[in-house]
């Protein structure tokens, strides 16, 4: 699942009433929703909200999709927008980039067994 806040951010809504938590006990859900009732919600959510990143893995079967038709460009400006929304992670461009370099590879290995093929004739 992507992130309320990440979605939130990328239409220009603010997230300033959004407490994201990562996977946390029933204790820390509890101490979080009274701190929102008996302080504040700020207070509450300087304590307890915490940066939720979308896994890379999440992207890969669509950038799959993309290259199982063929849409270089579509996975480019796709990588562009995460690297925007996101940020640069360690790696972040390695999957898109193996992926088109793989294709490139096999494509051109067609090219060139169609050419020899049509010389050997």
């Amino acid at each position: 699942f992507n992130s309320l806040v990440n979605d939130h951010k990328q239409w220009g809504l603010d997230t300033d009433t959004i407490i994201e938590m990562k996977a946390s006990s029933i204790n820390t859900v509890y101490l979080c929703i009274a701190t929102v009732l008996l302080e504040r919600f700020d207070i509450a959510r300087a304590k307890y909200h915490q940066q939720i990143r979308t896994p890379l893995s999440y992207y890969q079967p669509i950038i799959n999709e993309l290259l199982s038709r063929g849409e270089i460009k579509n996975i480019i400006d796709f990588s562009l927008l995460n690297f925007k929304r996101h940020g640069m992670f360690p790696l972040f461009f390695f999957g898109p980039l193996l992926a088109i370099f793989h294709n490139v590879i096999n494509r051109s290995k067609s090219i060139l067994t169609a050419i020899n093929n049509r010389i050997n004739r």
